[in-house]
């Protein structure tokens, strides 16, 4: 019984490596006569959306450079060792059964000839970095029809692609010899009063350089890169200034500086730092003409460090995620303390419709 337990574990041993053999490809004389054992590249390769560099190892084994481009200079090491994931570049599987997909030219200038702030350059952009000395082809699109007109359809939906070959001094001296000029700024007297409106648009900067700009903004234009954590002080002295562009400044500052203020108390100290009505009596900014104050800050400023009560949290009145665009509460909020009584006591005064007269005259 002993002998026979200890057979069975070395002939399952036996039958496994056997059956790894066959999967493998693995020859039995082969491997009496010594050879090395030759392991089958499989037929069919997993495509799969992660791409990895050992997925394309079972054709082009370590040189993934192995490819015939004339027009193309490309090593994958530089990249690689930068950290930089297949996937970034490679956005669709590279092989497939309709054929090989490459990654387009504006898939390398996410980062090619991308400033990032005052690091510098995040790679080089020049031509030469990657072609020939010399090569200036064209793409087939690029027709004498395409170069006279047709061009503007394609620029106009994405003008990125064209960046890739054209700096703006290009495009922008074409079209100032030609006078060719976009149809908002036929009249000029009203698109100079709503060119501002249109920023997010892009393309701007093709024609316009920062010193044209700046012969009417005081601000700089385009914004540089930091100037999202910078402009507090531009903001302050430069008020008219930023209007041309933001005209909504309500929604569009507020949108942003107050997903911040979420949890922040209601007192005046806090708001009056960017809203200065807030520093006037509540009686004036109740009976300003109509239009004149923002009705949101009348209501606040009624709430600021009530007598009987700690300050109230933004979030008490207001969901997390509010914006002021995107609307804040019903009356009803209101009513649950104005009006309603505790232990005898009132919560707060004006229910009903004495509550809307502090803010509206009864007619």
């Amino acid at each position: 019984m002993w002998q026979q337990s200890r057979r069975r574990p070395r002939q399952t041993i036996f039958l496994t490596v056997a059956a790894l053999c066959l999967f493998f490809g693995i020859s039995g004389s082969a491997g009496a006569a010594g050879a090395n054992p030759v392991v089958a590249v499989p037929s069919a390769i997993s495509v799969s959306p992660f791409i990895t560099a050992s997925q394309c190892a079972f054709c082009h084994g370590s040189n993934l450079d192995n490819f015939r481009n004339p027009i193309l200079y490309f090593k994958h090491d530089p990249h690689l060792t930068r950290g930089i994931r297949c996937g970034v570049c490679h956005t669709d599987f590279p092989h497939t059964p309709a054929g090989t997909v490459k990654p387009s030219m504006t898939v390398c200038f996410n980062c090619h000839s991308l400033r990032h702030g005052e690091a510098g350059t995040v790679a080089s952009g020049a031509c030469v970095a990657c072609h020939p000395a010399g090569y200036g082809g064209a793409p087939a699109t690029h027709t004498n029809d395409f170069r006279a007109g047709a061009h503007k359809t394609a620029a106009k939906k994405d003008y990125f692609p064209c960046l890739t070959c054209h700096d703006a001094d290009a495009c922008a001296a074409c079209h100032t010899a030609k006078d060719t000029k976009p149809k908002n700024h036929a009249n000029a007297t009203s698109w100079k009063k709503e060119h501002g409106t249109h920023r997010d648009a892009g393309g701007c900067e093709i024609c316009h350089s920062t010193a044209f700009c700046n012969t009417c903004h005081v601000t700089p234009m385009p914004h540089p890169a930091r100037w999202e954590g910078e402009h507090r002080v531009a903001a302050k002295t430069m008020k008219r200034d930023c209007s041309i562009c933001h005209a909504d400044s309500q929604d569009e500052c507020s949108s942003c500086h107050h997903q911040f203020k979420s949890d922040t108390l209601l007192v005046e100290k806090n708001c009056s730092t960017c809203h200065e009505d807030y520093k006037a009596p509540l009686s004036q900014l109740i009976w300003a003409p109509t239009g004149a104050r923002n009705k949101g800050i009348i209501i606040h400023k009624a709430h600021f460090e009530m007598t009987k009560t700690d300050p109230f949290a933004c979030e008490e009145c207001h969901d997390r995620k509010f914006t002021a665009s995107s609307g804040c509460f019903t009356f009803d909020l209101c009513y649950t303390c104005h009006g309603k009584t505790r232990g005898g006591s009132l919560i707060a005064k004006w229910g009903g419709q004495e509550l809307c007269y502090r803010c509206h005259q009864k007619k």
